[in-house]
C-alpha cells in the first residue's frame, strides 16, 4: 500500500521515504493532537503528535450523515491524488478526525511577493491535469486549498471536494455551471501565479 503512495509522491517532486521508514499506521485510533496549525470552516488542523509525517483534522461535524457524504469524499479524493493509504477517516471517543500525510508547501494566499519562476504557470496547469486525469474535479480550488512549494517548483490541491460524478451524469446546464465555477477559480489562481513571477522570471518568459 505504501510503496503506491511513496511513487505518487516521487511523481510529484517530492518524497515520503522519511515517513515510509518509521511504522505508519494511518488508521490507528490513538489521537494525540499536537500543535493546532490552522482552521477552517469544517474543522481544524493540528499536527499529528503520535507522527510527524502526518496532520489531523479534527471536524466540528457530529452527524454521521454528513461525515459519510462529505469526509469521506475528501479521503478519498486525497487517496485517488496522493496514492492509496494517505489519508483515512477516523472516529475516536465520538469525535471524527481525518489523518492525512502532511503536505509540503504554503497556500497561494499568503503568497504576495514575487517566488515564482517562469516554469511556475505550467507546473499549475499540470496539477490542473492531474486532477483529471484522478477523476476528480475540485469543487474549492481557493487560494487556500493549493499548497506551492518552492523547492520543487509544484503545486498541492488540499481540501478535496469532487463534482467528477455530477458534471459527467449532469445536463447541459448542470455542466455550465461547473465549468463556470472551475475556471472562474482557475483564472483568479493563474492571475495570482503571474502577478507574483519575479521580474526576472517575466523577462524571460517573453
Amino acid at each position: 500500500m505504501f510503496n503506491k503512495v511513496l511513487s505518487v509522491f516521487h511523481h510529484n517532486k517530492f518524497s515520503v521515504s522519511a515517513a515510509l521508514s518509521e511504522k505508519n499506521d494511518i488508521e490507528n485510533k490513538n489521537i494525540k493532537l499536537g500543535k493546532l496549525i490552522g482552521e477552517g470552516i469544517e474543522g481544524k488542523i493540528y499536527r499529528d503528535a503520535n507522527n510527524k509525517n502526518f496532520i489531523l483534522k479534527k471536524l466540528y461535524a457530529d452527524d454521521i450523515h454528513y461525515i459519510e457524504s462529505f469526509a469521506r469524499e475528501e479521503v478519498n479524493c486525497f487517496n485517488k491524488y496522493y496514492g492509496e493509504g494517505s489519508a483515512a477517516l477516523l472516529e475516536s471517543k465520538g469525535t471524527f478526525y481525518i489523518r492525512m500525510y502532511k503536505i509540503p508547501g504554503v497556500p497561494l494566499s499568503s503568497i504576495n511577493d514575487n517566488i515564482f519562476p517562469p516554469t511556475a504557470q505550467e507546473r499549475f496547469r499540470h496539477m490542473i491535469c492531474d486532477l483529471g486525469d484522478k477523476g476528480i474535479m475540485h469543487d474549492d480550488l481557493n487560494f487556500k486549498n493549493i499548497l506551492y512549494d518552492i523547492e520543487s517548483n509544484t503545486f498541492y490541491p488540499i481540501d478535496f471536494s469532487n463534482r467528477y460524478e455530477e458534471y459527467h451524469s449532469g445536463n447541459n446546464a448542470i455542466k455550465d455551471s461547473i465549468n463556470n465555477s472551475s475556471q472562474m477559480r482557475y483564472s483568479w489562481a493563474l492571475e495570482h501565479i503571474i502577478e507574483n513571477t519575479g521580474s526576472v522570471a517575466l523577462m524571460e518568459s517573453d
